[in-house]
């Protein structure tokens, strides 16, 4: 009786240590699952930080080129003024040479 109660208890350890041995494989599987799926989202992440560089650099020179076109056109205004003035001068010294040709 002995005997049987300690072969009992030999096999009741034997299925503890083979639903152990499951859970732990349960447990290993879904750890590779998570480590798989940070993996991925550290892929997903790194390329949202490469397109979101990109996008800041892109925005930068954006910026820049928008400021360098607000300078360019405020040099061609002021080129258009300095034109006019030149312009004005240039009809004001053909009418004051008329008007002394015509008092000659």
């Amino acid at each position: 009786e002995m005997n049987d109660a300690l072969e009992e208890h030999r096999q009741e350890l034997r299925d503890a240590e083979a639903l152990f041995a499951l859970e732990r494989a349960k447990l290993q599987s879904a750890l590779a699952e998570v480590q798989s799926g940070k993996a991925a989202a550290l892929q997903v992440l790194e390329g949202t930080r490469i397109k979101l560089g990109a996008t800041e650099a892109r925005l930068s020179l954006e910026e820049e080129l928008s400021a360098a076109h607000a300078e360019n056109a405020a040099k061609c205004d002021q080129h258009i003024q300095e034109l006019g003035g030149i312009r004005e001068k240039n009809l004001a010294d053909q009418a004051a040479m008329v008007a002394a040709f015509g008092e000659e």
